[in-house]
């Protein structure tokens, strides 16, 4: 990978207190990666802040009376950046990096933003769960092959999908982390039954060697060591299998009535 051209917060915060820059900025956030019905939501949130805002560019700036979608940009860098500006930054050696493609993904966007390790040399998604603290200890590389002002406005508007003020971000990246824990709790206690059912299903052979019906047994209730299994893709029957993380209930009831004092016997209950 080529070197990356970097730039700190503290350069962008300064490079966007000119009013060209910040208007340019909230131009191309506003127009190009805001939805009507997020614009419609932000003019409904913060109508008085906009109007506000608006009378003070009208009074203290040279630049033409923005649109309605840049209006709402330019309010938006504001917030990141004094929020960014009250913060104390979380050193790190990470990198908040935003890639261009010509070719957009599967789902049409041209843009990917990520972390990137360059000890590592590692990317990694989620952006949006990073704290304002610990996104000010990050370096910012963009795209080479695009316009710096489109990378930035691309990324302010991945950061600020979990909110645009701390307490907001805050409030939902607990929510986030606290689902996340969930599901991987979840997780573990599927795969720890799961597999007790399987093992308990190994000894049982061993000690049955001579069960005739017992091939067939294990057979019709080896699901259960796997979970429900269904396409990756609902919509592509050529789609690999994968696990639903989910038990047939029917099934198990059947096997805690066939095996159910065997089982618990084999658990040390």
């Amino acid at each position: 990978m080529k070197a990356l051209k970097t730039i700190t917060w503290q350069d962008i915060i300064r490079m966007l207190n000119s009013d060209v820059y910040l208007y340019e900025l909230g131009r191309k956030w506003g127009n190009d990666f805001l939805t009507s019905e997020q614009q419609a939501a932000m003019i409904r949130k913060y109508q008085n802040e906009l109007l506000d805002l608006q009378d003070d560019l009208a009074d203290y700036t040279s630049l033409p009376l923005p649109d309605s979608a840049t209006l709402i940009g330019i309010f938006m860098a504001r917030c990141v950046i004094a929020e960014l500006i009250n913060q104390e930054p979380v050193a790190s050696d990470e990198i908040l990096k935003v890639d261009y493609s010509a070719k957009p993904d599967q789902f049409d966007s041209r843009w990917t933003i990520t972390i990137y390790n360059p000890v590592a040399d590692e990317e990694m998604i989620g952006v949006a769960e990073l704290s304002y603290a610990e996104i000010l200890g990050m370096r910012v590389a963009i795209d080479d092959d695009t316009d710096f002002m489109a990378g930035l406005a691309v990324l302010f508007n991945e950061i600020t999908k979990s909110g645009l003020y701390d307490w907001e971000r805050s409030a939902v990246i607990y929510r986030q982390n606290a689902e996340q824990r969930a599901v991987e709790s979840a997780m573990y206690d599927f795969m720890e039954q799961t597999q007790q059912i399987a093992l308990f299903f190994d000894e049982y052979v061993a000690s049955h060697p001579d069960d005739p019906n017992l091939p067939d047994e294990i057979a019709l209730f080896w699901p259960l060591t796997t979970g429900i299994m269904a396409p990756l893709d609902a919509d592509d029957p050529a789609s690999p299998l994968i696990s639903t993380m989910q038990l047939d209930p029917k099934l198990l009831a059947r096997f805690k009535l066939r095996f159910g004092q065997a089982f618990r016997r084999f658990k040390g209950e």
